[in-house]
Parts: structure tokens; sequence; C-alpha cells
């Protein structure tokens, strides 16, 4: 059983031979890693991990409309899409950021009705208004090559042998 044979029954359910294992590593790891294996074969082909991520959208935004919320922020905090402060921690801390609530302290519900909300549509999508946009497509596309290079002969649909588009109808 290949690493795609192996992949597939585990998740339709059937008997496999190996738990494929998967975890992220934070900044500090990733180099202690490359610092004990010496290599620069990233840490997911290293551990043989079958699957890839699709990256979430990298949408701009204005993070100044939401410095009223956060006075006395420290520096090089960062605020998010949602106006979340991620301030940082102490050198012990490494990435772990203290997350401020944009919110707190609010009390009524016209000061709720006031805070800028981030640019969602009305289908709930998050939409950029400019600068770069990941294209969760080309990610896709990205995966599904990683996946026809390394687990074998390209993803085929099982019933009538087509290319897999990674939709199941059943």
């Amino acid at each position: 059983m290949n690493q795609r044979e192996n992949l597939l029954a585990l998740l339709r359910r059937e008997p496999y031979e190996w738990m494929p294992a998967e975890f992220s590593l934070c900044p500090s790891l990733e180099e202690e890693y490359r610092k004990r294996t010496g290599g620069s074969l990233p840490y997911r082909d290293f551990f043989e991990m079958p699957w890839r991520n699709v990256p979430d959208l990298a949408v701009p935004e204005d993070a100044g409309r939401y410095l009223p919320y956060h006075p006395n922020l420290k520096p090089g905090s960062q605020i998010d899409l949602w106006g979340v402060a991620h301030e940082p921690g102490s050198a012990a801390a490494k990435h772990m950021t203290y997350l401020r609530s944009p919110l707190r302290g609010i009390d009524s519900l016209a000061e709720v009705r006031a805070y800028p909300p981030a640019g969602l549509s009305a289908r709930g999508r998050v939409e950029a208004e400019g600068g770069r946009r990941r294209n969760p497509r080309e990610g896709a596309r990205r995966v599904r090559q990683y996946a026809d290079d390394r687990l074998g002969n390209g993803m085929v649909h099982p019933r009538d042998g087509r290319p897999d588009d990674g939709h199941d109808e059943r």
C-alpha cells in the first residue's frame, strides 16, 4: 500500500497500514528543526506528511481604523482584519502574542454599532479592496500538484477513471 492508498483507506474508514502524522511548527521550532537536521528539506517533507494545507486568503485591511479602540499598544503590535490587536510578549514568549479585544469596555449598543466591520460582502465573504489577494484555487492547484508528484499516478475518479476534481458526488 503506497502513501496515497493508505491515506484514502484511512479517510474512507477502511483498513490502513499506518496512521499519518500532521503538526505545525512555530518559527522558532522550524529554526531548531533546520539546525538539528542540517538540511533544507521542509519539515513536512522530512516527516512525510501526506497532505498540504491550502493557505488562507490574504486580505489587505486598513488597521488604522481600529487604532482608537487600542490606546497604549506596545511597539510591534499588529491589528488583524477583525480589529483584534496582537501585542508581542516578552522574549520568553517567542511568537506568542497577547490578544487585545477592541470591544473591551464598550457598554452600549450604539458603541457596538459604531464599530467598523471587516470588509465582508452580503454573502459573508471577505473582500479585498486592492492589493495582492491569494487565490484559493491556486493554493488548491499546488496541493493537487504535490499529491500527483509525491503520492502516485495522478488522482483519478474511482468510478469512471476521469481526472478527479476533488469533489465527490456521493
